[in-house]
């Protein structure tokens, strides 16, 4: 696998911690938007989750090189 995607601790941001951190926002911003019903805390949960979704759908599929 390509350092860039999963190689932790090199001194720079990876792919899969960037993905896990925008996946761990969008749950915490998921569920606070549940609990006061907030549509702009809603709408930011769906940013960080279609910013994890684009970013998982370029490397992981292209340099994995899946068929």
């Amino acid at each position: 696998m390509k350092n860039y995607i999963a190689s932790e601790g090199k001194g720079f941001d990876t792919s899969s911690v960037y993905i896990r951190n925008q996946l761990r926002e969008c749950i915490r911003l998921g569920r606070a938007a549940r609990q006061n019903g907030d549509a702009d805390t809603r709408n930011n949960c769906f940013i960080h989750l279609g910013a994890a979704l684009h970013t998982l759908e370029g490397p992981w599929f292209i340099h994995r090189r899946l068929v």
